[in-house]
């Protein structure tokens, strides 16, 4: 990224090391000029020597014009070189926005692309003028001030080395916590900018019907809506870490809970029923929870933009190609629900239409229609299901368009994504997450881990490259063969096995032949882990155990079991789904000394 942001500075070379040139003779004289008066004050002033207090006096007023002077002209060179910096960036952003493919297009809206363009810029610019002013400064200043010191009285000198190292842990501390802000308040500027854009654009139209006034309110009600979605985020934040206190805090202390920055937009994964409503208008959303009903949404600030835009879209093609949706009560028109699934850090798309009967009317016409109005859309598929629940997906998957699978990335490993995958609808959280469970199961070359309830083999895949090998136990088999397919998609040939049947049989026949593991990471789902498994484990007593739970309420009942053998050594909460009830928790354990 540095690298190249440096592309940008170009021909303002010159002036950002004439800047930080001239910086450092402001430095100098700065440090010069206290020693100066110590000389003026100790030779002159005390011995009443005239002629040495006029000669150091001369030399000291030579000494602050030259400091002063060596300061303004570091000051136009600082200004010069990041406004040039910063004109030659915006032109090398807009010049590369012109190029964006149709997919980029659409993962960025215009008041985004509008806030990196100004806001953004403006910023690096700001940035880019300390570096080469106060970057340069304060280190000189730090070097001369204790050459200076040490000169006058070295005893005395150390306090400020001591010093040192507390400053550099406070600023750490204060850059650690800002920056999350920061990010967070950029996303608020692309909001903000959506409105104004919108408003300018039509701003013929509001003043000739005269609606200044709703305008202004609307923009009111955005920033306030705004400013309560982000208080209601840490106020859960803040319930949830009472919770998960509540229950696990008698095993050890509970970490500060890793919040979603920001907490908006976080599913990658969205589903969406479609029903016609009384007036036999096509609506989309998500069931009432009477489940009589659906609620009709164009927009639902937890789901990943792009999808919700994709859902409007689908349903204004069937208005066009006269596609009705499923009716439950009398059994008839065809569209039950839609799935999006996206690649967080690959941008691709994956789109599966659910219908109630297999004839898909003017199937390849919708279809190239969609994915013209969405180049991003890497592949369509088509299931059909016939049950009475609208959000199950059918046993078979038509592909339409594309592959049938789109693939992402996580932790530096490759990921392929079908209709049926399991994969974190919050790929940022369980980045995080999968790193901080790795890290503190302490693994080793020499180790071998089990990874039990491994799903599509995403943590044990991750976690190949530190270990000797790997031992997957998965009971869903469309799970198992997935994980078998990423293995190949990175490359994993040796060490990583994925294997299909329960967690507790599994372990107790291992444990029955003696097979040891150095380490277990354990990821089960909310009803935790099985007795029989929990009692396996005691008999084969790997040295490290990493519990991930989805549900606090079953991690505490097995605790108590793990506990008898193990040491809790950290548990860490993580707020993988902001707006809902949910929170994921990691438990680090060590086995008891014997």
């Amino acid at each position: 990224m540095v690298k190249k942001l440096m592309e940008s500075i170009r021909e303002q070379k010159k002036n950002s090391i004439l800047a930080m040139v001239t910086i450092s003779g402001e430095v100098a004289f700065e440090v010069i000029i206290p020693l100066l008066m110590a000389n003026l004050i100790d030779y002159g002033i005390d011995m009443g020597d005239m002629g040495y207090i006029v000669k150091m006096g001369i030399v000291l007023l030579l000494s602050a014009l030259g400091q002063l002077f060596c300061g303004a002209i570091s000051g136009k060179f600082a200004a010069i070189a990041s406004s040039g910096f910063a004109r030659n960036l915006r032109h090398d952003m807009f010049y590369k926005v012109q190029n964006y493919s149709f997919s980029n297009i659409d993962k960025f809206s215009t008041a985004s692309i509008v806030t990196r363009l100004t806001t953004d810029v403006t910023n690096l610019q700001n940035t880019y003028q300390m570096i080469i002013r106060m970057a340069v400064r304060s280190p000189l200043m730090a070097v001369f001030s204790l050459v200076a010191a040490f000169g006058i009285d070295a005893k005395l000198s150390l306090i400020f080395l001591a010093i040192i190292p507390v400053l550099g842990l406070g600023l750490y501390f204060i850059m650690t916590r800002t920056h999350p802000i920061f990010e967070r308040v950029f996303r608020t500027y692309d909001k903000l900018n959506s409105v104004v854009q919108e408003n300018l654009h039509g701003i013929r139209v509001v003043k000739s019907f005269v609606r200044e006034d709703h305008e202004n309110k609307k923009f009111t009600a955005i920033s306030e809506n705004i400013y309560k979605d982000f208080k209601k985020a840490e106020q859960q934040l803040a319930w949830k870490q009472k919770d998960v206190a509540g229950l696990l805090g008698s095993y050890g202390e509970v970490s500060p809970i890793i919040p979603m920055e920001p907490p908006c937009g976080y599913r990658c994964k969205v589903q969406a029923v479609f029903r016609s409503d009384r007036s036999g208008r096509i609506i989309s959303g998500v069931y009432q929870s009477s489940r009589n009903g659906i609620v009709g949404i164009d927009r639902c600030m937890v789901n990943a933009p792009r999808a919700d835009e994709i859902i409007v879209g689908i349903r204004e093609l069937m208005r066009s190609f006269k596609i009705r949706p499923w009716d439950p009560g009398t059994d008839r028109g065809f569209i039950k629900h839609v799935l999006v699934r996206i690649g967080r850090n690959t941008g691709e798309i994956l789109v599966t239409i659910v219908g109630g009967t297999s004839m898909f009317p003017k199937k390849r016409d919708f279809v190239t229609a969609l994915v013209k109005r969405f180049p991003a859309i890497k592949t369509v598929t088509f299931s059909v299901n016939r049950s009475p629940d609208f959000l199950t997906l059918g046993d078979h998957a038509e592909v339409l368009f594309g592959e049938g699978y789109i693939i992402d990335e996580i932790c530096g490993k490759k990921f392929r994504i079908s209709p049926q995958s399991f994969y974190q609808v919050n790929p940022v959280q369980a980045e995080k997450l999968y790193n901080f469970a790795i890290n503190a199961a302490k693994l080793t070359k020499n180790d071998t881990l089990l990874d039990a309830y491994s799903g599509t083999g995403t943590i044990g895949i991750i976690a190949s490259d530190r270990v000797k090998a790997v031992q997957g136990i998965e009971y869903n088999s469309a799970a198992v063969r997935d994980a078998v397919q990423n293995c190949k998609l990175n490359g994993i040939t040796r060490n990583a096995a994925f294997n299909r049947g329960d967690a507790g049989e599994y372990l107790r026949e291992r444990a029955k032949k003696g097979v040891r593991f150095d380490a277990v990471i354990m990821d089960p789902a909310r009803a935790g882990a099985d007795k029989q498994f929990l009692r396996a484990l005691s008999v084969i007593r790997p040295e490290r155990i990493v519990y991930i739970s989805c549900n606090p309420v079953t991690l505490a009942r097995d605790l108590r079991t793990l506990t008898k053998n193990y040491n809790v050594e950290c548990i860490q909460p993580f707020d993988m789904f902001p707006f809902t009830r949910h929170v994921e928790c990691v438990v680090a354990m060590s086995r008891k000394e014997e």
